[in-house]
């Protein structure tokens, strides 16, 4: 899949080719370089869902590549 959206408290991600997750289903989000994120899938859409994760992330942006990063 891919990440679209990342905040210190949940994601939001395209599913791939492949099984959609269920609302509800615990979930793992591996990142590159950054290790992974657990959670538990909030909602979901045709081709993605929402992640709340079970931990705040502290600093989102040491998760993101420069070019990931907004404006600030």
């Amino acid at each position: 899949g891919a990440l679209l959206d990342l905040s210190s408290t949940g994601g939001h991600v395209r599913i791939a080719n492949g099984l959609m997750p269920f609302e509800g289903d615990e979930v793992t989000l591996r990142l590159v370089d950054a290790g992974h994120l657990c959670g538990q899938v909030v909602w979901t859409g045709e081709t993605s869902i929402g992640i709340a994760f079970d931990q705040p992330v502290a600093n989102v942006n040491d998760l993101l590549w420069p070019e990931q990063r907004g404006a600030e």
